[in-house]
């Protein structure tokens, strides 16, 4: 008897054993379950950094920003042509906007993406296959107030969503790669105060006056707008 239960107590602490490791294991496998997860939330959190939830006809659909490619051309011709008619109406000809426009964004667009410039930079804004907007910008253009952004257009229907802003954002980011220690300035016709308040709410001063020769031949009454130092905007981005 004596002997019988010494094996038994054996047994058990054996099979204690076998399940205090099969605890371990398991809780091994829930943890390093729990760290993949994690770890996977905030792999997608860098991802999305650029990226906005946009709804749609009801849905919602992530919004990116990519880089553009030769492909986009004629979808960014399009809104520039199209941004360009709303704007520009009492600033450059009818007969231009109406008619010469669309060709010439097609021939600029094509050749910008086919042959960019060594300090361009074009991204775009795309939700569902459909380019919503665009910015280009060249880097250290400007010898007064660094890189110098060139256009940032966003379809109406789709402003006031925050595009605007993502955009800009990422113009910050890579500007500050190329230059650490350079500004960004733009030109705004005089008459867009809905473009002088988004740029000022975003951190830009009115500097001084301009003009722009349009390649109609008018003279575009004009504000340079500029960051004089973009690094802390990229870090609050």
């Amino acid at each position: 008897m004596q002997k019988y239960n010494a094996q038994r107590q054996k047994y058990n602490a054996r099979s204690f054993c076998r399940v205090e490791r099969t605890k371990t294991w398991k809780m091994s496998l829930f943890y390093n379950g729990m760290l993949r997860f994690v770890s996977s939330i905030g792999n997608e959190k860098m991802s999305m950094r650029n990226n906005k939830m946009l709804a749609t006809q009801g849905e919602w659909s992530y919004m990116k920003i990519r880089a553009a490619l030769a492909s986009d051309a004629q979808s960014i011709a399009d809104i520039h042509t199209t941004s360009w008619r709303n704007t520009y109406q009492n600033a450059l000809t009818a007969q231009y906007l109406s008619d010469v426009v669309p060709q010439e964004r097609n021939e600029v667009w094509a050749s910008r993406l086919d042959m960019p410039k060594p300090n361009q930079h074009v991204v775009v804004a795309e939700q569902g296959g459909e380019i919503l907007g665009f910015a280009c910008v060249y880097a250290a253009e400007n010898s007064k107030w660094g890189s110098y952004l060139d256009n940032l257009h966003v379809r109406k229907a789709h402003q006031s969503k925050g595009i605007g802003k993502s955009l800009l954002i990422e113009v910050f980011r890579w500007c500050h790669q190329q230059e650490p220690i350079g500004g960004l300035c733009l030109l705004v016709n005089q008459e867009n105060v809905k473009a002088q308040a988004f740029y000022k709410s975003a951190g830009a001063r009115n500097a001084q006056e301009s003009v722009w020769n349009a390649p109609d031949g008018s003279v575009v009454p004009t504000y340079w707008f500029v960051w004089d130092k973009i690094g802390s905007l990229v870090e609050n981005g």
